[in-house]
C-alpha cells in the first residue's frame, strides 16, 4: 500500500469512527477583550491572552487538553499500527528522495537523508558522478548548537551564507561556511531580522565580495522587530561594526518609507545590478535597484522602476 493510500485508508476510518460519535468534548478556549489600534487600524484579538507570558501556565493546560483529545481519538481508531507501519515504510523507501536543489557554478546542491549520517547537503559535478558530502548532522559552533533556516549560495565563490537559530527563534544571524574547505569563515552578523516566512532577506553582490542582508533597529518589543528594517553591506572579511546602511528610512530623503513596509534585497547572477523590493502589506510592492558598483552607504543613488510587477523570486520593470 502507497503512503497516499495509507492516508485515504486512514483518513476514511477516522471519519466513520468521528460519525460514530455524538460529539466531541472540546477544551474550553477562553476569550477576552482585547484591541488595539496598529498604523491606524483597529484590532480585536479575544485570544491575545495566549501571547503573554503571565498566562504561559493556563495556556500549556489548554494546549495539553488539545493533546489528550487528539491521542484519545487517535487511538480509537481500528489498525492504526498497521497504518502508522505503513506510512513508517513508506518513508523508508522515501529516503533517496533529494530537496532543496541548487545549480551553482559546476555542482548540483541538494539535500537527503543518508543512511546512518541522517540529513545532509550533498553534491555532485553531474547526474552520474559520485556524491559529496559537503555538510552533515547539526550546526555546533563553540559548543552551541544551531539550526540552518536559510541558505544562500555564492554566485561564483563556493559559500554559502547560513541564517542560524538556536531553540525557536532565538539568537539569529549569519555566518559563511565554505563547501570546499568545509568550515566556517570568521565572518558573524549580527543581529539581523525576520521578514519573509523563510527566513531574513540576505544575497550576494554580484562578484561575491560581500553580502547584503536585513538588519532591524534594537528592540526589547517582539513586534518592532520585524518593521523599520535597513539594508546593510557586509564585506567578507571585515568587522560586522564596519557594515554599512544602504537602503531604509530615514536614510535617503528622496526615499521615504513607511514604519509598516519592510524592504528585502535580490541580487543576480546574470546581472550587475541589485533590486530593493519594498513589501507595503496593504498595497502594492514596489521596486528600487542600482548597479552594484554604485553602492555608496547613505548616498546611493538607488531608482524606482517603473511597472514594476513581482514575479515570485524574479521582476518585471
Amino acid at each position: 500500500m502507497s503512503i497516499k493510500n495509507s492516508l485515504l485508508a486512514f483518513s476514511a476510518i477516522f471519519v466513520i469512527s468521528c460519525s460514530q460519535k455524538t460529539k466531541f468534548e472540546y477544551p474550553i478556549t477562553r476569550t477576552e477583550p482585547f484591541d488595539t489600534t496598529i498604523y491606524d487600524t483597529k484590532i480585536f484579538d479575544p485570544y491575545f491572552w495566549m501571547s503573554r507570558k503571565s498566562n504561559e501556565n493556563e495556556l500549556m493546560d489548554w494546549v495539553n487538553a488539545q493533546g489528550k483529545l487528539t491521542q484519545s481519538i487517535l487511538d480509537s481508531i481500528p489498525n492504526g499500527d498497521r497504518l502508522m507501519a505503513e506510512i513508517e515504510d513508506g518513508y523508508i523507501k522515501m529516503q533517496d528522495e533529494i530537496w532543496d536543489i541548487e545549480v551553482v557554478n559546476d555542482f548540483f546542491y541538494y539535500n537527503r537523508d543518508v543512511p546512518e549520517i541522517g540529513p545532509a547537503l550533498c553534491r555532485r559535478k553531474s547526474i552520474d558522478a559520485e556524491e559529496e558530502i559537503v555538510f552533515q548532522g547539526g550546526i555546533t559552533i563553540k559548543g552551541q548548537k544551531y539550526r540552518s533556516r536559510k541558505e544562500v549560495y555564492a554566485h561564483q565563490k563556493p559559500w554559502v551564507a547560513m541564517m542560524l537559530v538556536q531553540r525557536g527563534e532565538a539568537n539569529p544571524h549569519i555566518r559563511v561556511y565554505d563547501l570546499d574547505k568545509k568550515i566556517f569563515l570568521t565572518d558573524s552578523i549580527a543581529p539581523i531580522m525576520f521578514n519573509d516566512s523563510r527566513g531574513v532577506s540576505m544575497t550576494w553582490l554580484p562578484d561575491d565580495s560581500g553580502l547584503l542582508y536585513s538588519q532591524a533597529p534594537p528592540s526589547t518589543i517582539e513586534s518592532e522587530k520585524y518593521y523599520n528594517g535597513k539594508i546593510k553591506l557586509h564585506k567578507i572579511g571585515n568587522a560586522v561594526t564596519q557594515d554599512e546602511a544602504l537602503f531604509g528610512i530615514g536614510l535617503n530623503g528622496a526615499i521615504q518609507l513607511k514604519d509598516f513596509e519592510t524592504p528585502y534585497i535580490y541580487s543576480f547572477k546574470s546581472s550587475e545590478y541589485l533590486v530593493a523590493r519594498i513589501r507595503n502589506g496593504a498595497d502594492d510592492n514596489y521596486a528600487f535597484a542600482v548597479h552594484y558598483k554604485d553602492l555608496n552607504g547613505a548616498n546611493t543613488p538607488w531608482k524606482r522602476l517603473n511597472n514594476y510587477v513581482n514575479l515570485g523570486d524574479g521582476f518585471d520593470a
